[in-house]
């Protein structure tokens, strides 16, 4: 391919540019596409898109436009078009745009009147669409045809914020020019599994170009959700936040952003189809010696952001200040019943969007237990370890006077030994560094400031929702059995129960409830992921049908008659 510029004379003129595609063994050109930037750009358009969000206030679209897109005759079939057309965008979108500028760029699609949708089809596969309210015209060529003028028209913007590193990828730095990709996603239990369930076959390639750009590219049979996307370019960029050090290659993650349209490659969660997101999604490399994977991550912004948050702020001092600040329990009185009626209005999943409140996962756990034929004490466990949140209604200011401090209610976050050095696989690692502990010997080795197998249930956890129920239950003196206060203490330790970590404070007791630990998870993360996916939160009707047909008599057997404890 081979870029060429040229300017008018004239000032009023626009400035054309055109991208020719040449085959190596033949002197002139097999396709070519005109676009054009106008070299005054004073017109004040407002252009509203609520796909593309701007970092910073929107300035007046730059206006381009392609004016041919042409490929000869016996080159068609093979979506020279689509290549010549998605590298005039990225070129338009590498050259102008920046966190305050977009580009409009028009054409109109020649649909021939005879295969009325097929043109505008191909334009709307590589980003375009067509103008709202834009007029048709009939177009007749000098071969008496008769074609349909559509006008449509691509907006480019840089759509993310986030601090990139040009510098070529880290990815390819030990592999070839182009290799094949596999699409993966993590099940329930944190295990990667292929993306497989597409409409037809297909294969991506991870590409580095001669600038340093990487690059995911489709074939020409790939598909997404129905819709053919080959040629479809994905810039492949690491995320570094502000201030962030860059991370091993190991520990970062990844966004992969459409060229043409600005858009995030996404997989949806329940079909595993790959589509495209407004939002970013988080993709990690696994690499080794034969493949190249990127798994989907479940994290979003926000999420990692409470990470981020988390090891910033969960020390020695601050739990040992949380012990002793909650360890009098007299926020309130409230029995069980009291409580789920407060949880409904909260959400279960502060960052999804979903409007499923702690109430019904609360139930929807329960149930599951149920469901599965265990003992009436894990159904009590899975009916009550997240309603230390709570806390956040009866005490707010605990979180500060603009609700934006570290809010450790928030259930779902993996937790961790504090008090000694974290394993490598703990979840966001890639944060230690901000943990003031780090920096302090006595609490940054491998055994810390404990001893050797001291019991699981004598080190400092992360402050927690499940830290504050099993010590609230405790001073309640609710007649659980030991292993249900075990159950529910260490289900946040996912490195112990799951990864095989702190063996070395863990004593023969503490693995024997191992195995029930790890049950009574994956029934948590049943459990979520189902009402999350309905999206359906239960009625007050639904929830006092369970309560008085069931749940009232096991409540009542664990915490007596009275039913009210200290919070």
């Amino acid at each position: 391919m081979e870029h060429r510029q040229s300017k008018s004379d004239k000032a009023q003129d626009p400035t054309e540019e055109r991208i020719l595609l040449f085959r190596s063994d033949q002197a002139g050109s097999i396709g070519k596409v005109v676009f054009s930037i106008p070299s005054k750009q004073n017109k004040q358009i407002e252009y509203k898109d609520e796909s593309y969000s701007l970092v910073s206030p929107p300035a007046p679209p730059i206006i381009a436009s392609i004016n041919v897109l042409s490929v000869q005759e016996r080159y068609r079939g093979f979506d020279f078009g689509g290549l010549l057309f998605c590298e005039a965008l990225a070129y338009l979108q590498r050259q102008y745009c920046d966190d305050s500028k977009m580009i409009l760029c028009s054409l109109v699609a020649k649909e021939d009147v005879r295969r009325q949708g097929k043109l505008v089809a191909f334009y709307q596969r590589l980003g375009a669409k067509i103008k709202d309210g834009a007029k048709r015209s009939l177009v007749n060529n000098n071969d008496q045809e008769t074609y349909e003028g559509i006008p449509m028209e691509v907006a480019l913007s840089k759509t993310y914020n986030c601090d990139c590193d040009p510098s070529p990828s880290l990815i390819t730095s030990s592999i070839a020019s182009f290799l094949p990709v596999t699409f993966l996603a993590l099940d329930t239990r944190g295990k990667p599994v292929p993306l497989t369930n597409f409409k037809t076959s297909y294969a991506w390639l991870l590409v580095e170009k001669k600038n340093g750009e990487v690059v995911v590219q489709s074939t020409r049979q790939g598909t997404s959700n129905g819709k053919d996307c080959s040629r479809s370019y994905f810039q492949v960029l690491p995320w570094l936040e502000t201030n962030e050090v860059k991370s091993k290659p190991n520990y970062l993650v990844w966004i992969i952003r459409s060229i043409t349209d600005g858009l995030y490659l996404d997989s949806d969660m329940y079909t595993s189809d790959i589509c495209r997101s407004r939002s970013p999604t988080y993709w990690q490399i696994y690499k080794d010696a034969n493949h190249l994977s990127l798994v989907k991550t479940k994290e979003s912004p926000s999420w990692r952001n409470h990470y981020r948050c988390l090891w910033s702020t969960q020390t020695v001092s601050f739990i040992k200040e949380m012990h002793r600040k909650y360890s009098d329990f007299d926020t309130c009185k409230l029995s069980i019943l009291d409580a789920l009626e407060l949880a409904r209005d909260l959400p279960a999943d502060k960052y999804s969007g979903s409007d499923v409140s702690v109430r019904t996962l609360s139930f929807a756990m329960a149930e599951m237990a149920r469901n599965e034929g265990h003992p009436d004490w894990v159904q009590f466990v899975a009916l009550v370890q997240t309603l230390g949140c709570l806390l956040k209604i009866h005490n707010p200011f605990a979180f500060g006077e603009t609700g934006k401090e570290f809010d450790w209610t928030i259930t779902g976050a993996e937790s961790r030994v504090v008090g000694s050095k974290a394993p490598d696989c703990c979840a966001y690692v890639e944060f230690r560094r901000l943990n003031p502990d780090e920096k302090d010997p006595q609490y940054s080795t491998y055994l810390g400031m404990y001893e050797r197998n001291v019991g699981l249930e004598n080190v400092l956890l992360n402050w927690s929702s499940n830290e504050y129920m099993y010590y609230m239950l405790k001073y309640n003196k609710v007649s659980l059995p030991e292993d249900a206060f075990k159950i529910l203490k260490f289900i946040p330790l996912v490195d112990w129960h799951s990864r095989k970590q702190y063996r070395h404070f863990s004593t023969t007791d503490d693995e024997k409830v191992r195995e029930p630990v790890v049950d009574f998870y994956n029934i948590c993360l049943n459990a979520k992921r189902c009402i999350l996916k309905t999206g359906k939160d239960l009625s007050d009707t639904a929830c006092q049908s369970l309560w008085h047909s069931h749940y009232a008599f096991v409540v009542r057997k664990y915490v007596g008659v009275t039913e009210k404890l200290s919070w």
